[in-house]
């Protein structure tokens, strides 16, 4: 039987086999590998992609949010225990007010909105892009491995 067994995230393993058609190597089998193999695959993107995913949905939820001004829901201790000014309060409305496109108004309310955004945007990019290289890093070490069996 021809096959090479590739390490994955954490230890797990798995087998994929050279040539599926071969007749000790019944097809089901070959199903099985590959239908366990695109589930670590997707767990491995998700674990570690997880802050790039939430912050992302949270710049989505931002851009269809309604601006609101007035009395609002808040989860901001500082506010909930009667301080009146609390320096990161208004930077959530800010900020949909930037994804809005109201520049002047979002920096009226919380000057530093495009400073966070921006945050956000530099480590969405940061995440993905070290995911990039874990592949990258992943695929070498298993064409070595593969060529070593």
């Amino acid at each position: 039987m021809n096959f090479h067994v590739i390490s994955g995230h954490q230890g797990i393993k798995a087998i994929f086999y050279k040539n599926c058609n071969q007749t000790d190597v019944p097809a089901s089998n070959w199903q099985q590998d590959e239908t366990a193999m695109t589930t670590i695959k997707v767990r491995t993107f998700l674990t570690h992609n997880l802050e790039a995913l939430v912050w992302l949905a949270v710049i989505v939820v931002f851009a269809v949010s309604p601006v609101q001004s007035g009395n609002h829901f808040t989860i901001c201790p500082l506010s909930l225990a009667g301080f009146e000014h609390c320096p990161g309060c208004g930077l959530g409305r800010a900020m949909i007010l930037l994804l809005h496109g109201r520049l002047a108004e979002s920096i009226e309310m919380h000057p530093l909105a495009l400073f966070a955004l921006g945050l956000f945007i530099f480590r969405i990019v940061t995440v993905f892009r070290n995911f990039g290289k874990y592949q990258q890093q992943m695929a070498s070490q298993t064409n070595v491995k593969q060529s070593t069996l």
